[in-house]
């Protein structure tokens, strides 16, 4: 997010078509998603310094619902490059609060038409740590029930460590869950993967995501994770065909070349090229310290962001607003510079075209798929990639025929394992011998006592009696 940024806020600075005379400049802090130490760190920012005028950035839902509640009473506009969450689109408990991307309400229609597409049976929600993700994981397993989908609700035990995660795959294994709907982290979903090769659960499950993830999460190296099966190419074998239902960070096909309104002489494709180039060489380049070591794709989104902030504050200044008013405002002119933001945005950016529909921005879903790199000059280096399959416009249609649309060559049922049975041929057998056979041992029996009897009577018979010489 950070290198989008500094390459927007270079453009838009250089260019001076958006600020001229002006410059606009972000200053960083790391949250570490923690809800507390964010709204601390915005607070102390805000009152050892004079040149806040708005909040940009943050990408992780606690830190952002945290910042939403105390920005208005801050005056300061905040406007997320990519939160998550669908509780973000309350725009009264999270009052003048907007953010770059989707809220992702379409999910459930994404998944009832996946299962009609796919013909599943039954979809397990598998959950990691209850206290962050369960609520949200329930109220979707609602709407998916609501929606007439059989969806069991499984959950690992509080403890974050491969045990609990292992004791979870037991259970799929023995319920033979075979389509299974990921929430949690990135660990944890690397966990259960994993888990599913320890436990002998064969390949060919589905595995369904949602949101973004850093390039190569499945295989990152993860301390949690020790087990010997449990290989990149193990891991990457096992995903095969996993399913990812994700907000979209680039314009729809054919709309790359378009020009762009906050970066002169730029295309979405051309922009994201420059954004990926410094996120190996830092920015500027050769500024290790701005180098991306985990990588979302959020360029597009983290870019416009910036674009959005620097058109609103140009229709304000325009609008009479000075800087200094901008810097220290009254309630109106944050107002003003608030429904600027939210309101009045409306330009092509590197992800599409932006506007805000209340807290969220219009935009279109994606569903990707996990494939074998079929392409002869990368996949060596990329074996495996997400292929957009399917989108689901803004408008509600849905179409699944991109790149071949969706395939579930990868799927299998999950093994049947074969119970030891009672061995009734071999009693039958047994039987007729037995009734066969008992009767003639009977009377062999009984024809050899009287034989030997009547010997032991002749034998008395014949013998000398006492007295005889």
């Amino acid at each position: 997010m950070k290198i989008a940024i500094l390459l927007a806020e270079d453009i838009i600075n250089t260019q001076q078509n958006i600020l001229p005379g002006y410059t606009l400049v972000s200053h960083f802090v790391d949250d570490q998603c923690d809800d507390e130490r964010v709204v601390q760190l915005v607070l102390d920012y805000q009152s050892h310094h004079s040149d806040l005028i708005a909040l940009g950035g943050v990408g992780c839902q606690a830190s952002c619902e945290a910042l939403a509640r105390v920005a208005p009473a801050m005056l300061v506009p905040f406007l997320s490059y990519s939160c998550p969450g669908r509780r973000l689109s309350d725009n009264v408990t999270y009052k003048n609060f907007a953010r770059m991307g989707n809220n992702m309400y379409r999910t459930p229609y994404v998944m009832k038409a996946l299962a009609d597409n796919l013909g599943w049976a039954q979809v397990a929600m598998v959950v990691g740590d209850q206290t962050k993700y369960g609520v949200a994981a329930h109220a979707l397993e609602k709407k998916l029930k609501d929606k007439g989908m059989n969806v069991v609700f499984m959950a690992e035990d509080k403890g974050d460590s491969f045990v609990q995660t292992r004791a979870l795959a037991e259970e799929l294994k023995s319920n033979k869950e075979r389509v299974l709907f990921l929430i949690g982290d990135e660990s944890f979903k690397r966990r259960v993967v994993c888990a599913s090769r320890v436990v002998g659960a064969n390949l060919g499950i589905t595995w369904i995501t949602e949101g973004a993830h850093s390039h190569g999460w499945l295989v990152h190296q993860d301390e949690k994770i020790t087990e010997a099966e449990c290989t990149a190419g193990n891991m990457e074998e096992s995903f095969d065909g996993a399913l990812n239902i994700v907000d979209s960070d680039t314009p729809l096909d054919g709309e790359e070349e378009l020009p762009l309104e906050c970066f002169e002489g730029e295309t979405s494709k051309s922009f994201m090229a420059l954004a990926h180039k410094h996120a190996v060489e830092g920015f500027p380049a050769g500024d290790n310290s701005t180098a991306v070591q985990k990588r979302f794709d959020v360029f597009g989104k983290a870019a416009d962001g910036a674009c959005a902030m620097a058109l609103a504050m140009r229709r304000v200044l325009g609008a009479g607003v000075t800087a200094p008013e901008l810097r220290k405002p009254s309630e109106e002119v944050y107002e003003q510079l608030h429904h600027a933001l939210r309101e009045d945005t409306d330009f092509r950016g590197a992800s599409g075209h932006v506007h805000f529909d209340g807290n969220d921005e219009i935009g279109h879903l994606l569903i990707q798929q996990r494939r074998a790199n079929a392409d002869e000059e990368t996949k060596d280096k990329l074996p495996w990639v997400d292929v957009t399959v399917g989108v689901q416009f803004y408008n509600g249609t849905l179409m699944f025929e991109i790149n071949g649309g969706l395939s579930d060559a990868a799927f299998q049922e999950a093994t049947q394992e074969v119970e030891a049975e009672f061995p009734f041929a071999a009693l039958q057998v047994s039987l007729v011998i037995l009734f066969i056979c008992c009767p003639f041992c009977f009377a062999l029996c009984y024809v050899w006592r009287r034989h030997a009897s009547k010997s032991a009577q002749n034998g008395k018979a014949d013998g000398p009696t006492k007295g005889e010489v």
